[in-house]
């Protein structure tokens, strides 16, 4: 469990030290990665997830903080006991994400989101590492709990 605490710690850093970069690059100057579907960008999301609550920032902090610590019990109680790597790599996925945007929301007061996908149906998403991490936890969790039953 030491290695994944490790690993999520080098993850946050990673998001961390990425927005800060976006923030100092990509503030100024869109890049394209491919084609015009992915760009590297800089967007300021002080609401939730896909501009959920926007610009109620102490509510969103608050549900943040709130969602952290229901996953931390739930991972302490409940899925740490089963000793499934898979379930727990996705946790630490997920707290790795969830951590690196509060820390976003208490010291910047929002999340930088920087990499900008864009569909062909002409839908666009801006998210970052922290949220990818979210995603893939979240995916990897779903996996584990189907292969554990």
């Amino acid at each position: 469990m030491i290695i994944l605490a490790i690993i999520g710690l080098i993850l946050v850093i990673i998001d961390q030290i990425l927005k800060h970069i976006s923030l100092k690059i990509f503030k100024l100057e869109e890049k394209e990665l491919l084609n015009k579907h992915i760009v590297f960008t800089y967007l300021e999301n002080d609401g939730a997830m896909f501009g959920l609550f926007k610009n109620k920032k102490i509510l969103v902090l608050i549900i943040s903080l709130l969602c952290l610590a229901a996953i931390i019990l739930l991972f302490i109680f409940y899925i740490y006991p089963l000793d499934s790597i898979l379930i727990n790599t996705g946790i630490t996925l997920l707290l790795a994400g969830a951590l690196s945007n509060i820390i976003d929301r208490i010291f910047r007061s929002h999340v930088i989101d920087f990499i900008y996908f864009q569909t062909k149906k002409r839908k666009s998403y801006v998210f970052n590492f922290g949220d990818f991490y979210i995603f893939i936890g979240i995916i990897i969790i779903i996996i584990g709990e189907i292969i554990y039953e």
